[in-house]
């Protein structure tokens, strides 16, 4: 049988499966995130931050087409991607935010894709078996 993904090899995983999956999460959480601003729940990120998440949204997205598409610049694209969600998610906001015991698994959620996202990046920048546009 065929796997959908010609460059497979057996018994290796393919890092655009977590890839894509950890920036469809990344993706999710901040349409949640905006969400929660334009209904006034609380926890959610002040108004005037809203345009920083949809930059995040935009580059998630972003990233997601060139990941699918199997660009040469998806490695980096999904980097950027990543690391645009730091300021939002990373570790810090556990001493710095004050909502931190509700935002919690937001940010162990976020801070883990963010760590998937580098780790599969690597790995496809790294793979010479993808065959590149």
């Amino acid at each position: 049988m065929n796997h959908p993904n010609e460059n497979h090899v057996p018994g290796r995983a393919d890092a655009q499966v977590p890839l894509t999956a950890a920036l469809a999460a990344l993706l999710a959480l901040s349409l949640f995130m905006a969400v929660a601003a334009f209904t006034g729940i609380v926890p959610s990120p002040p108004h005037d931050k809203l345009p920083f998440v949809a930059a995040n949204i935009a580059l998630a997205v972003a990233a997601l087409v060139v990941v699918r598409g199997r660009h040469r610049a998806a490695p980096w694209v999904s980097l950027l991607a990543g690391l645009s969600y730091l300021p939002s998610v990373g570790p810090h906001k556990l001493l710095t935010e004050v909502h931190a015991a509700a935002l919690t698994p937001v940010i162990a959620v976020g801070s883990a894709c963010v760590l998937v996202i580098a780790w599969s990046a690597w790995r496809l920048w790294r793979s010479r078996r993808v065959r590149w546009a």
